[in-house]
């Protein structure tokens, strides 16, 4: 290599460190208070923006429903079934003929009976005529008193045997009347208990019947939620065999004492079946679908506030702190409070829990209308914590 290419390769390098070396020197440097100084971190969250509503505390409890009417329909003689005219399941309406007995018996029966009244009102028919007749002749003094009061009580006995005659009639015409199975009240048919043909004695039970218009439940509510009960108070029933469908029934009756053995007050509810009468609503239709024995969960409002600020519960944050009294005694503060962005800040404002219900809880303290609570990174905040709130609206449901 030249002497002189070698010289120029030099004068680059150095030109080049200079002009690094002048860089360095020119970069404004932090001073160690700066540097002392850490960085502030802002923290996302979502808030929710308080607003009257209302907010309801619910008392849930189980229990089984069964039929509002139901009966066992018995045969009244003891004859052949010869009809039936029903199905299980069959909706029926009151008096509805639902079998027929034989009545070759009771048919005989009513046939004599009437041939004995008319016999009788014939027998009758002559008494009057004598009576009349003797009536007369004792005027004249024809006969004597004691030949008219035989005629007399002869009329008498005659009345007396058509009025027998009568009601021995009756008594077969009822007797005969049996032999027809009829529906005591609207329903449907939940047993059969014989076929066609079947010899039924007297007080056999032919038919079971349900009242599927009104079904019941027996709940017994704990003593101390029975100040809250009330004749006519709304209960909202869920059964797991009939899903997404919320039955609304009322209270009809409450017991008078309350159970020493269990501390509970039994109350009476009723679901009463519209869609028997009209389909309008899901509800009323779902409930005909209900059997006697099903298992439900039972809700009744015990308390309900209106304009109250509530938040979803999650938001809602404790602190517990121990503390001895003058006894030495160990006595635990609980303390509850939730943070609400204010100017860009996550504020701690300690608040009063009112009722819980569905995963909301009602402050009756502490915050206002209009309050923007942390409901979203509330539990990574600090109170004075910078914060920038994400959702737009401010509000989330």
């Amino acid at each position: 290599m030249r002497k002189q290419d070698v010289i120029m390769i030099v004068n680059i390098f150095a030109l080049v460190s200079l002009a690094f070396a002048q860089y360095g020197c020119s970069r404004p440097e932090r001073s160690e208070a700066q540097a002392s100084i850490p960085q502030e971190k802002t923290i996302s969250v979502m808030v929710y923006e308080t607003r009257p509503e209302t907010i309801s505390r619910y008392l849930k409890l189980t229990g089984g429903i069964e039929a509002g009417n139901e009966t066992l329909v018995y045969s009244q003689t003891t004859e052949k079934l010869e009809q039936v005219n029903v199905k299980v399941g069959e909706q029926v309406s009151a008096n509805q003929v639902l079998a027929v007995q034989s009545g070759r018996t009771q048919q005989q029966s009513v046939k004599q009976a009437k041939a004995a009244v008319e016999n009788a009102k014939a027998q009758e028919e002559l008494a009057r005529q004598n009576h009349a007749r003797n009536e007369q002749l004792f005027r004249e003094k024809i006969i004597s008193k004691q030949q008219f009061d035989q005629t007399d009580t002869a009329l008498k006995s005659a009345i007396l045997t058509v009025e027998q005659a009568e009601a021995q009639l009756a008594q077969s015409q009822e007797q005969q009347g049996n032999t027809v199975i009829k529906a005591p009240f609207a329903g449907k048919i939940a047993q059969i208990f014989f076929n066609k043909g079947d010899m039924v004695s007297s007080g056999q039970a032919v038919f079971k019947i349900v009242n599927t218009g009104t079904y019941k439940a027996k709940l017994n509510v704990p003593e101390t939620d029975a100040a809250h009960i009330s004749l006519g108070q709304s209960v909202f029933a869920t059964f797991p065999s009939i899903p997404d469908v919320e039955f609304v029934g009322s209270i009809t009756r409450i017991d008078e004492a309350i159970d020493t053995s269990t501390r509970a007050l039994e109350v009476e509810v009723s679901f009463v079946n519209t869609a028997e009468e009209s389909s309008q609503t899901s509800s009323s239709g779902a409930l005909s679908s209900l059997r006697s024995g099903q298992f439900g969960q039972f809700k009744l409002e015990i308390q309900r506030h209106a304009d109250a600020i509530a938040i979803p519960d999650n938001a809602l944050m404790t602190q517990t702190e121990v503390k001895l009294n003058d006894r030495g005694e160990q006595t635990t503060l609980k303390t509850y409070y939730v943070y609400v962005a204010e100017q860009g800040k996550a504020v701690m404002k300690t608040v009063t829990p009112g009722i819980y219900s569905s995963g909301r809880v009602e402050l009756t303290s502490g915050v206002n209308i209009g309050d923007a609570i942390i409901v979203i990174g509330q539990n990574i905040v600090k109170n004075g914590d910078t914060i920038a709130i994400a959702n737009q609206q401010a509000r989330v449901e």
